[in-house]
């Protein structure tokens, strides 16, 4: 079988896996190490220490009828020894907070093969968009300009 620039185009891009969301498939979702990791990293970083974001973390629990969490449960959430004990999906935003850090939600993400991306992201992607399209519309223009000359 020769093969044809679609056929190759197709076999090419055929074995790129579909978009985790759209497969069949469940994606593997233990993603406790990656988490615990993140936050980790994301207290590291931040220059606070660990009572300091537990502090900022009960800050955002204000009036939400949520337990304070202590330091205690901090670290029993990042002990590898505590598998047991996993960061609550309602904290992790009071964490990202807490430590100025979306490093704990972009694991969360990254889980689903996506990633975060913010306003300025958003709007340089809609500058990329806009740039291709211009080039697009400057082509047709040369193109019947062509035509036209002829």
């Amino acid at each position: 079988m020769v093969k044809t620039p679609d056929s190759f185009t197709s076999d090419l891009f055929g074995g790129l896996e579909q978009p985790v969301l759209h497969s069949e498939n469940a994606p593997p979702l233990d993603l406790d190490a990656e988490l615990t990791a993140a936050v980790k990293k994301a207290i590291r970083l931040s220059g606070y220490s660990r009572d300091q974001v537990v502090d900022r973390i009960n800050l955002c629990l204000v009036d939400t009828g949520v337990k304070k969490v202590t330091k205690r449960m901090l670290n029993a959430w990042l002990a590898p020894s505590q598998d047991e004990k996993r960061i609550p999906a309602h904290i992790v935003p009071a964490i990202c907070w807490a430590t100025r850090s979306m490093l704990p939600m972009e694991a969360l993400a990254g889980s689903l093969a996506h990633d975060l991306v913010d306003s300025r992201d958003q709007e340089a992607l809609a500058y990329g968009e806009l740039a291709i399209h211009k080039q697009r519309l400057e082509r047709q223009l040369r193109q019947m300009g062509k035509k036209l000359s002829t």
